[in-house]
Formats: C-alpha cells, sequence, structure tokens
C-alpha cells in the first residue's frame, strides 16, 4: 500500500459509492481495495478502522450528492450562484475529510495530510497582512 491508511480509508469510501451508483464493475475496484486494506492491518484495529471508514463514508456521500448535477452538466440549471455554494460545500466537506483522515493516522502513525483547513489558514494571513 503506497499512500497511508487514512487515505486508503477514503478511497475505499468512495468506491463503495461508486460501486453503489455506478454498477456491478465499480464492485471489482472496492472489492480490489478492501483486500488490499484486509491485508495490511491488525485485527485490534479494526473497531477505529470502521468508524473512520464510515465517518469518510458519511462524508463521501454528501460530497457525491453535492457533486452530482455538476458531474451530469447541469451547472447552468443550477445557476451560479448554487453551483457556488456547491463549491464552498465540497470544500468544506473536503476539509472534514482530511480532518477525519488525520485523527486517524495520529493514532496509528503515518504521513498527515497538510491540506485540512487551507482555507482557514489563508483568511488567518490575509488578516495579518491587513
Amino acid at each position: 500500500m503506497k499512500m497511508n491508511l487514512g487515505e486508503f480509508l477514503d478511497r475505499l469510501s468512495i468506491h463503495l459509492h461508486k460501486a453503489e451508483k455506478i454498477g456491478p464493475d465499480s464492485y471489482k475496484e472496492f472489492i480490489f481495495y478492501a483486500q488490499e486494506l484486509l491485508l495490511e492491518v491488525e485485527v485490534n484495529d479494526f473497531n477505529k478502522l470502521i468508524k473512520t471508514f464510515r465517518e469518510l463514508y458519511k462524508v463521501n456521500g454528501q460530497i457525491w450528492k453535492l457533486e452530482s448535477d455538476i458531474r451530469l452538466k447541469k451547472e447552468k440549471q443550477l445557476g451560479i450562484e448554487e453551483v457556488g455554494k456547491r463549491a464552498i460545500a465540497i470544500r468544506n466537506f473536503n476539509n472534514k475529510r482530511i480532518t477525519i483522515q488525520n485523527e486517524f493516522i495520529e493514532e496509528f502513525g503515518g504521513h498527515k495530510n497538510p491540506n485540512v483547513n487551507y482555507w482557514k489558514k489563508l483568511k488567518k494571513i490575509t488578516k495579518k497582512e491587513k
């Protein structure tokens, strides 16, 4: 496994959403990732692993819903204001995803994703410059 376990759980939850929404061919990817995960994780990690997977699955489901109309090229029907609102919501959910991954990594080790709360950090820097 070339990515850290938090990223891996995130990827696995995304593949489950794809499998549920796109169809049977996507299950092959999900099963592949699930098998890889089972080979890498010790049994005593499973409670935290399952909790983290469920949290990531929920957040990725919210992102999927927000992106679905955009993915189907319905931006004109949504209007620029709605697309903007969705983009901000997606950014916030992505920050939540990264936070969940990093909290998991703190406990189990690995490389944290430095992008969490990028926009909050940028706002702090901008305020200091004023």
